[in-house]
C-alpha cells in the first residue's frame, strides 16, 4: 500500500493537479523539482557572490500557518547562482501548502536589503498540489544595497531571522530543522555584532537572539 501511495504521487507532475490521495486518503505527499536562482547587484547588474539565500515551503494547519515542510539554504557563488536540489516525497499537511510561500526565498548579504520573494501563485491555485517548485526563474533577483542607518539595519536583520512565514512551528519541526535555524541566527548575530552596543535596541535584539538559540539548543529557559 504504501508503494502504492508513493508510486502514485510521483506519477502526477502538474502542479495545480489535485492531489487525489491527500483528498480521498488524508495522505499528503509533496515534492519539489528543485531549482537554480541567480542574484544581482540592482544598481550595476552583475552577479553577487555571498548572498545567503533561506527556501521555505510553509505548510497549512487547521489554525493558521502550521510550520515549515521543508527548509533549504544556498549561498551565491561568484556567478551569483544559487541552486536548491530536488527533494521528496514527504508527507505534510493534510490542509495543503501556503500558496506563493511553496516556497518563498529570503535573500539576504551584508550591505543590502533583505529580499522576501514569493512564489507565483498558478490560476486556479490548489493548496493540495503535490508538486510545488520556485517558478519566478526567468529574471535574475536584484538586491537593492542598503543606504540607511545602523538602527535601520537592525530591522534588515529582524527581516531574515524573523520572517513573516511560518508563524507556528513544533518542536519536531523545530528540532528537524535545527542546524538551519541555528545557521541562519549566527549570521544575524555575526552581524549585530557589528552594531552598537550602548543602543537599547541592539542590546534587547541580541538578548532575544541568545534566547532563540538557547531554545534551539535545548537549553532550559
Amino acid at each position: 500500500m504504501i508503494l502504492l501511495v508513493v508510486l502514485l504521487s510521483l506519477a502526477a507532475p502538474a502542479p495545480i493537479e489535485a492531489n487525489p490521495l491527500c483528498r480521498w486518503f488524508g495522505v499528503c505527499l509533496y515534492s519539489s523539482r528543485g531549482f537554480e536562482l541567480t542574484v544581482v547587484d540592482a544598481e550595476t547588474g552583475r552577479p553577487l557572490s555571498g548572498v545567503y539565500a533561506w527556501a521555505e515551503w510553509v505548510q497549512y494547519g487547521y489554525h493558521g500557518t502550521n510550520g515549515p515542510l521543508m527548509i533549504q539554504e544556498a549561498t551565491s557563488g561568484d556567478d551569483g547562482r544559487l541552486t536548491f536540489p530536488s527533494w521528496g516525497v514527504r508527507q505534510g499537511s493534510r490542509a495543503g501548502i501556503d500558496l506563493g510561500y511553496d516556497p518563498a526565498v529570503i535573500l539576504f548579504r551584508s550591505g543590502y536589503r533583505t529580499l522576501l520573494v514569493t512564489n507565483d501563485v498558478p490560476l486556479p491555485g490548489n493548496e493540495f498540489a503535490s508538486s510545488r517548485t520556485f517558478t519566478r526563474t526567468g529574471a535574475a533577483l536584484r538586491l537593492k544595497s542598503f543606504q540607511g542607518s545602523r538602527m535601520e539595519w537592525l530591522d534588515q536583520l529582524r527581516q531574515l531571522v524573523f520572517p513573516p512565514l511560518s508563524t507556528r512551528v513544533s518542536d519536531q519541526q523545530l528540532a528537524q530543522f535545527r542546524s538551519q535555524y541555528l545557521y541562519r541566527l549566527a549570521i544575524v548575530s555575526g552581524e549585530a555584532d557589528l552594531l552598537p552596543r550602548s543602543a537599547p535596541e541592539v542590546e534587547q535584539f541580541k538578548s532575544t537572539l541568545h534566547l532563540t538559540r538557547r531554545m534551539l539548543q535545548g537549553v532550559p529557559q
